[in-house]
């Protein structure tokens, strides 16, 4: 699967030698296979982070989209308008921007943030190619 930083404790409660070695490996590699399947994968990815804000009115239309699209949403903040914080892959960022630039009829301004690595779940179970 070629996971990278992870820990698994398998717990054998029968002492007995009946499956053989070759047995115990396959025990063993399914019961990880199994819970990684069951529990899912993220990756860290570096992201940027942006802010913008919006007026009460066109909130629920930009948070559809943000949601529908799968964008990060660090933090919503509620004052004389609502502050919203995004964190967006490198390549993903122009058409982010772009998009909400047009829902936003060009009344948006972005500031940059921070980077920081975030956690982002991994949709498929293609875990090789991620």
């Amino acid at each position: 699967m070629k996971l990278k930083n992870v820990t698994v404790v398998v717990t054998r409660y029968f002492g007995g030698i009946k499956l053989g070695a070759g047995g115990l490996i396959r025990a063993y590699s399914n019961s990880v296979t199994n819970a990684v399947e069951k529990v899912g994968v993220i990756k860290r990815v570096l992201q940027q982070e942006l802010i913008f804000s919006v007026p009460y009115n066109r909130f629920d239309e930009i948070d559809h989209y943000l949601k529908t699209t799968d964008v990060f949403i660090a933090n919503t903040e509620y004052g004389v308008d609502v502050k919203i914080h995004i964190f967006l892959d490198d390549d993903d960022q122009e058409k982010t921007k772009n998009d909400l630039t047009n829902l936003l009829s060009g009344q948006v301004e972005f500031t940059k943030g921070q980077k920081r690595y975030n956690e982002i779940p991994v949709k498929d179970n293609n875990f090789h190619e991620q």
